[in-house]
């Protein structure tokens, strides 16, 4: 009994710790936000697995893993997430992700770990202790969003009006305020409760703990301004509404008051609606992000990224592109109207969608998985709250075990439809996937029927030791070495060391700008430790740092610094094609590489570059074939070889793709000025003029006798005074 019950203290111990994920961050990495937190869960759910391991050694039978629809549907997503990884275009992205995601197989299977631990070894008041210590923990997070209302530079926010807390993403902070709005609120509602089951009011400051925790939460979601998980706030108080109407806990009365409050929350859309329409509502924090129109807000491209989700689909209709891999797909079926709206999520690698985003990456086969988890929650709580009976008084009756667990059902329920809604316009992060996990474990708990306890009647009698006990006592200690020394392993080449090399690399970042020589040093040795799936990802910020930071600063290359442009050009240009060799299809890579020796050509007239740029871009265009930005490089390039009718048809292809966009206008305006063609330099200038593109002075200057030749200069005049 000692033995078991040391060992389960020990996963419980190791689990509470495991909930500070929220809170850690690594200054020194190259994604602060991120690695540290994926190498916590990871150290984290393989030293609860030994733990684990080695309680079944001892107690088997009782912690053993049971059957249960709702881990059958998580077993068969995981099935889904496999194959699809296997099946898909890049297995190696699959199973690692990339660094700023770290959401890959591997990271995903501790989760899947953690989730079988979970709902194996811990009962009831086990599994509803640690969530209280998990919300309680996970405060902090909402009080510093707060707290940076009023001090936006707080903690790397760097003065932005939307909060992000230790998640280091807003969104993120949104979906963590859910998860501690409804379980703080559950807790609060526990509290009235006595152990019959009857409403009393509350004297301990437990429930005030727990209402100033629910308070600050909202705040801190209200703060964060993101409208998806705002929605998901709506859905879950419909879901509480929709539950309390139908259950039978209440008389007939006290239901048509909730029937009533539903009604009400369903209008709501139609009160926004009316509120959106005040004049300067634009204006006002929360409001105004619904008062945006699409084109001055992400809304647009998140129905482009959902076109893109379903146009790749159809091409790999079961398994998908695999896991992790909407990059690519993304890629190959590039939407031009992306250049319409927010141009900084060119680049995507997330459908910012659960289902359409499941779709894609595991097919209809991984969908249907994904929604089976959600419909076996449904199903087990739904059991609970329909079984719920109230006595003469309106009371629950303290004899039927389920009444104990409404308040339980209802809270777990909205938080679900609310955690569902909020991620149909977001994606998961390392720690929603924490809670997610933890709270389906919690379900497949409270669903099961409690195992009987351990008595000292029902322990064996020790025995006289033996040849039989000898050799299994050796057995065993056998194992449980072996055990922690796979987990030491595992630790240490998959964690351990990949921290360390994105350690010493975000030091070469930082060093970068002041001690090249240092830098450089520092680069090489981060990208020498082995064995590291993360070494061309390393490879790719190091490179990318240096080749845009001298495209946005050409002067530097001019300067008494011509020598160090060089050695910066070369370093970066090696390590980007260092990453290309492993990744040759990651269009955004190739083009960097290209728009760089583009910018070599500038800085030091070599043709050359020009020529390196040309058969880039065509490397890379395949992979991308709707892409404006790659078409606009390679026409660029060709006008600089002197190549100006293939530029021009270039140009024309990136406008017949999406007229609406300025630039591809602009360009075509810029190579009939290389080719000397005023007149239709005028013609294409003019209309992207008129789709409002945004003329710096240089280019004005370019145009101007364009417009001088068509007696239009007043327009251009009146721009170069600005």
């Amino acid at each position: 009994m000692l033995k078991y019950f040391s060992l389960k203290n020990a996963i419980i111990f190791f689990t509470a710790i495991l909930f500070l994920v929220p809170l850690v961050v690594f200054p020194n990495s190259t994604f602060p936000f991120v690695f540290g937190k994926a190498m916590w869960v990871q150290v984290g759910a393989a030293v609860i697995l030994a733990l684990y391991l080695i309680l079944l050694m001892f107690h088997f039978r009782e912690n053993r893993p049971r059957f249960s629809w709702l881990s059958f549907s998580v077993f068969l997503f995981y099935a889904a997430m496999l194959a699809s990884a296997w099946a898909g275009v890049d297995f190696w992205r699959s199973f690692w992700s990339r660094a700023e995601r770290m959401q890959g197989v591997f990271t995903m299977l501790h989760y899947g770990a953690l989730f079988l631990v979970w709902r194996s070894v811990l009962n009831k008041d086990e599994w509803y202790k640690l969530w209280k210590i998990f919300t309680a923990l996970g405060l902090p997070v909402a009080l510093i969003a707060v707290y940076q209302i009023f001090s936006p530079r707080f903690l790397f926010n760097i003065g932005s009006a939307r909060m992000s807390a230790t998640l280091g993403n807003p969104i993120y902070v949104a979906g963590f305020c859910l998860f501690l709005f409804f379980s703080a609120l559950i807790f609060a509602c526990q509290e009235r409760q006595d152990d019959g089951g009857h409403a009393t009011t509350p004297k301990n400051l437990v429930w005030w703990f727990w209402l100033f925790s629910a308070l600050a939460s909202l705040i801190a979601l209200f703060a964060t301004q993101t409208r998806g998980d705002i929605i998901g706030l709506w859905a879950g108080l419909i879901f509480i509404a929709f539950a309390l109407a139908i259950s039978k806990i209440y008389r007939q009365k006290t239901r048509k008051i909730w029937l009533s409050s539903l009604i009400i929350l369903l209008s709501a859309p139609l009160i926004l609606l009316a509120l959106v329409k005040i004049e300067g509502a634009k204006n006002w924090p929360v409001l105004g992000r619904f008062a945006q129109p699409l084109e001055f807000s992400n809304g647009g491209t998140r129905l482009l990224f959902w076109k893109t989700a379903v146009i790749g689909w159809q091409e790999k209709k079961w398994l998908g592109w695999g896991w992790e891999n909407f990059y690519d797909l993304a890629n190959r079926h590039y939407q031009p109207e992306f250049l319409k709206y927010d141009k900084a999520q060119e680049w995507t690698d997330n459908a910012h969608n659960i289902l359409f985003n499941t779709l894609a990456t595991t097919g209809i086969l991984g969908l249907l998985a994904y929604l089976a988890i959600y419909s076996c929650v449904y199903y087990c709580l739904f059991k609970k709250i329909c079984h719920s009976r109230a006595s003469g008084n309106g009371a629950l009756r303290a004899r039927n075990p389920d009444n104990r667990d409404w308040i339980l059902a209802i809270g777990l329920g909205a938080f679900f439809t609310a955690h569902l809604v909020q991620n149909l316009f977001v994606f998961e992060n390392e720690s929603s996937y924490l809670f997610f996990f933890y709270l389906l474990a919690g379900v497949d708990v409270i669903a099961r029927r409690e195992r009987p306890k351990q008595s000292q009647a029902n322990e064996r009698l020790p025995r006289r030791p033996d040849v039989t006990s000898g050799l299994l006592a050796m057995t065993r200690l056998l194992a449980i070495l072996l055990i922690f020394f796979a987990a030491f392993i595992l630790i240490n080449r998959f964690s351990i060391i990949p921290a360390k090399a994105d350690h010493i690399s975000a030091l070469a970042i930082r060093k970068a700008m002041t001690d090249f020589g240092s830098a450089i040093k520092l680069h090489k040795e981060a990208i020498k430790i082995k064995p590291n799936p993360y070494a061309y990802d390393i490879s790719f910020e190091f490179g990318q740092f240096f080749l845009v930071w001298l495209a946005q600063h050409p002067d530097f290359a001019f300067s008494d610094y011509r020598k160090l442009a060089a050695d910066m050009y070369s370093v970066g240009e090696g390590a980007m094609k260092f990453y290309l060799e492993k990744y040759p299809a990651d269009a955004r890579a190739g083009a960097i590489l290209a728009r760089a020796y583009q910018d070599g050509y500038d800085f030091w007239l070599n043709p050359g570059y020009l020529e390196a740029a040309v058969e880039q871009y065509k490397k890379i265009l395949p992979y991308s074939p709707r892409r404006q930005t790659i078409i606009w490089g390679l026409a660029r390039a060709k006008m600089l070889q002197g190549k100006n009718d293939e530029a021009i048809k270039l140009a024309q292809e990136a406008i017949d793709l999406a007229p609406g966009i300025a630039e591809s206008h602009w360009m075509l305006a810029l190579i009939y000025l290389n080719k000397n063609d005023l007149d239709k330099a005028y013609g294409s200038a003019k209309q992207a003029l008129e789709l409002g593109y945004g003329f710096n002075q240089k280019e004005l200057k370019a145009i101007y006798g364009a417009f001088a030749k068509n007696n239009d200069v007043e327009v251009i005049e009146k721009l170069m005074k600005k």
